[in-house]
């Protein structure tokens, strides 16, 4: 689910939404036009994808709390919330065994 709201906010949410040769791209416009050394590139293209990644994880941290907050306002169960079948069958014979034994105290 988190991947199908992930994918179109991507689309317009800045750096990293860019890739490596995107980037690089920018970088050697910025070359040109003289805004950055060419000494540079390299290191500004390390930041730009490493600021896209740490705004990618942001965001993906925030998309996740606020549809946990979402989920748990609708009372939805999780998949940890609901009973295994090995567990609701020992939660069975636990019972019969209880039940049989205050039988067999009332005898």
């Amino acid at each position: 689910m988190l991947n199908l709201i992930e994918k179109p906010l991507y689309f317009g949410l800045g750096v990293f939404a860019y890739s490596k040769e995107k980037i690089e791209k920018v970088a050697n416009e910025l070359v040109k036009s003289g805004k950055i050394d060419k000494s540079d590139v390299e290191k500004f293209v390390v930041e730009m994808l490493e600021r896209g990644k740490d705004q990618k994880t942001e965001l993906r941290n925030i998309l996740r709390d606020e549809i946990e907050k979402v989920l748990s306002s609708m009372n939805i169960a999780k998949k940890s919330d609901t009973l295994t079948e090995e567990s609701l069958r020992s939660i069975i014979r636990d019972e019969l065994a209880d039940l049989i034994k205050s039988k067999n105290d009332n005898k």
